[in-house]
């Protein structure tokens, strides 16, 4: 029988090879994790379906399936956060446990549509045009925009849905550590205990000096912390 692997699920408007100094991290501690794009980002294949969670989740369950992984130790970044906590719901047999960084767990109209204002491909190229040509590298300058629009549905969604709410939070009960920086400026330490609050097997932990963005996290630290956990939870199968 396979051994627990270790799955680690990129954010939004993200792709996984920014993962690649914490995999090198990982590494160096005898760790290998699995990594890939999810739909319609990076170099994987563009979608006619819209965004959601499910849609994420359901590929994240056919990657595992041909990759001969029967259960995962999943580290979530954001929305890789996200993905883990409704895998953890609707697929507990997959998941041994789960970290997350920097998930936005309080999604509200009003919030949503804050959110998507940050989205709009032309304001990005006015105002940050550093983050636009960041995007367009990882996504490809045919994508950009595809990415963005398809995000921002996604969000107005969660917004009037949430696809993982308080009472599917109360059903996981794999060990669940939520961490969030002190600097996080997109999701707040108020929102991310709350969360917190709702798991039957969690952990919250704070990181100092941390903002949101994934390649401003301390790496060091970070594979530390995935390995404690993974040394804890994974298993045989």
């Amino acid at each position: 029988m396979a051994q627990t692997g270790l799955l680690l699920l990129h954010g939004a408007l993200y792709e996984s090879s920014g993962f690649a100094d914490l995999l090198g991290e990982l590494k160096k501690r005898d760790l290998e994790g699995i990594t890939f794009d999810l739909p319609g980002h990076g170099r994987a294949p563009s979608l006619s379906e819209e965004f959601s969670i499910r849609l994420f989740g359901d590929h994240v369950i056919g990657e595992l399936d041909r990759r001969g992984v029967e259960k995962a130790v999943i580290f979530g970044f954001s929305m890789g956060g996200y993905i883990g906590l409704w895998l953890a719901r609707h697929h507990p047999e997959r998941v041994a446990s789960l970290v997350t960084l920097g998930t936005k767990m309080e999604w509200t109209p009003e919030g949503a549509a804050r959110e998507v204002t940050m989205l709009d491909p032309e304001m990005i190229d006015r105002k940050v045009p550093a983050f636009g040509q960041t995007l367009r590298q990882r996504h490809g300058e045919e994508r950009y925009s595809e990415v963005l629009q398809k995000t921002a549905t996604m969000m107005k969604n969660l917004g009037s849905d949430p696809e993982v709410a308080d009472h599917d939070l109360e059903q996981i009960e794999q060990p669940v550590r939520m961490m969030v920086g002190d600097r996080d400026h997109m999701v707040t330490i108020e929102e991310t205990a709350g969360a917190y609050r709702h798991l039957q097997n969690g952990e919250l932990a704070v990181l100092p000096a941390t903002g949101h963005p994934l390649e401003k996290v301390d790496t060091l630290m970070l594979a530390r912390v995935i390995d404690a956990h993974y040394q804890r939870n994974s298993s045989d199968t």
